[in-house]
């Protein structure tokens, strides 16, 4: 994960640096998920809370990005849903 948040940073899902451990973990279990950061909301639906790159050094919320994922067996649709065009065309370069 990049971050331009008040400076850059860098964080990674398998790092070891303090980034990105508060990024991909919830380091004092505020979540109640055992310091998951991974929320289990349906039978084949998930939320990813993750924190910005640059969390380390300002807070520790769990909720800078939060990714929702869904796992299914069939074949979807490739068309992106409104909600992640309105995303994208909001995103400043």
């Amino acid at each position: 994960m990049f971050t331009t948040f008040d400076g850059t940073a860098w964080a990674f899902s398998n790092g070891t640096d303090q980034a990105s451990i508060v990024a991909f973990s919830d380091i004092d279990n505020s979540l109640g998920l055992g310091g998951s950061i991974l929320q289990k909301t349906g039978s084949d639906t998930w939320v990813l809370h993750l924190d910005d790159a640059r969390s380390a050094g300002i807070d520790d919320d769990d909720n800078d990005v939060l990714v929702g994922l869904r796992v299914s067996p069939t074949k979807i649709s490739i068309v992106a849903e409104p909600g992640t065009w309105l995303l994208v065309l909001i995103i400043p370069p």
